[in-house]
């Protein structure tokens, strides 16, 4: 399982905290190559982090890392400083702190706070600064350090912090699926997204894919053995499924066939109560006193503007309705929270196919999570401007 970003950000954060605190120094030797050594592999640690950040695309001024530049200043100090109190024949340990430099300055980090920093910044900067030859700045190089990468990551990519929230997707598509599952990523969650074709989900950072058919609500059971069996509890689960089919013919909302009304019903309903199941089953168990879980489903207005090309994904969404109703009813005193979320236009009324915006839903159920969004009501309901902001409405 791939490591979440911030599973490998508090490697770092640990280690320049421990270096700061003077506590490092014991580690140092009086073996000048192996101090060489250790300052050399803090170096392929700290650009193997920057490398593992851009690589899933936080490495950007407004990411939620919000010491980043405060703990480079410190990793660059202690670089910088334990490095020239070696011999000048282990001085190819040192130009990392030029690297860093360069990658966090291309990234618009601004590196500062450190103890010492502005010295250290000045005589990096000077001409003669030690170590800065070509050569050996060379080294620090990309095409090098890649070589490295495993070296100094250890293996933080099967390192499992299972200190992080866990949010469970079920019906992980490539429009609101996953626009959902990057908003989660980006507030800190460890996302697993649920779905059949899990090559279609494979390489999305910070995303764990789990097999689930949710045409069968039996696999949603297995789904969430695996996620809490690999990842933990979800405190927050987003029922995403859904399914139409169209009435044949025209003007005869009843000429859907029994067995495709059933199929889709099983989406569009059952399988969300085996989600509603086994999420408030999980967190019964696991509630000591702390903040309840969320559950969110995405809907639409179709259960409450009869829509008779609907047939089907109506009725399954109108039962969807009302297991989120009879769950705030009967579940709210326990701290757990359920919502009912519709994109709608301006006016009001149902969203077009082509007019869904993927990325919108992503924010709305961040917003609800977090508190900003759902206070009044389980029935959300927002609209999308031309300018892409979103509008909250009465439901």
């Amino acid at each position: 399982m791939e490591a979440h970003y911030l599973d490998i950000w508090c490697e770092l954060e640990g280690l320049a905290l421990y270096w700061d605190c003077g506590a490092g120094d014991f580690s140092m030797c009086d073996d000048p190559e192996r101090g060489a050594e250790l300052v050399g592999l803090v170096g392929f640690m700290v650009l193997a982090t920057l490398q593992e950040l851009k690589k899933r695309d936080v490495l950007t001024p407004s990411n939620r890392i919000p010491n980043l530049g405060y703990i480079l200043s410190i990793m660059i100090c202690c670089g910088w400083n334990r490095g020239r109190e070696l011999s000048d024949e282990y001085m190819d340990c040192v130009p990392w702190v030029y690297r860093v430099m360069d990658v966090a300055h291309e990234a618009g980090i601004v590196i500062a706070g450190a103890r010492g920093y502005e010295r250290v910044a000045e005589e990096i900067g000077s001409e003669e600064a030690d170590g800065k030859t070509p050569e050996l700045v060379k080294k620090w190089e990309k095409s090098v350090f890649s070589t490295k990468k495993q070296i100094a990551l250890l293996q933080l990519d099967h390192h499992d912090d299972m200190t992080l929230p866990v949010a469970f997707i079920i019906g992980g598509g490539p429009r609101i699926g996953h626009a959902v599952a990057a908003a989660f990523v980006k507030d800190g969650y460890r996302v697993a997204l649920g779905r059949r074709n899990l090559a279609a989900s494979e390489g999305l950072p910070g995303v764990t894919p789990v097999a689930v058919d949710v045409s069968n609500p039996s696999s949603v059971e297995t789904a969430f053995a695996e996620v809490e069996g690999s990842l933990g509890v979800p405190s927050v689960v987003v029922y995403n499924a859904a399914a139409l089919t169209f009435p044949p013919e025209q003007g005869d909302p009843f000429s859907v066939p029994p067995d495709a009304f059933t199929r889709d019903t099983a989406v569009n309903v059952a399988s969300g109560y085996a989600a509603l199941h086994y999420a408030t089953r999980a967190w019964k168990k696991t509630r000591q006193g702390g903040a309840g879980g969320v559950f969110i489903a995405t809907g639409n207005v179709t259960p409450f503007y009869p829509n008779p090309f609907a047939t089907t994904l109506g009725a399954g969404k109108a039962g969807l309705v009302h297991l989120i109703q009879i769950a705030n009813q009967e579940l709210k005193d326990g701290g757990d929270r359920f919502y009912f979320v519709s994109q709608v236009t301006e006016e009001g009324n149902p969203v077009r196919y082509e007019g869904v915006e993927a990325a919108a839903h992503g924010q709305v159920y961040s917003d609800i999570v977090k508190g900003g969004a759902g206070k009044s009501s389980w029935d959300v309901r927002f609209s999308v401007g031309k300018d892409g902001s979103i509008a909250y409405q009465k439901g």
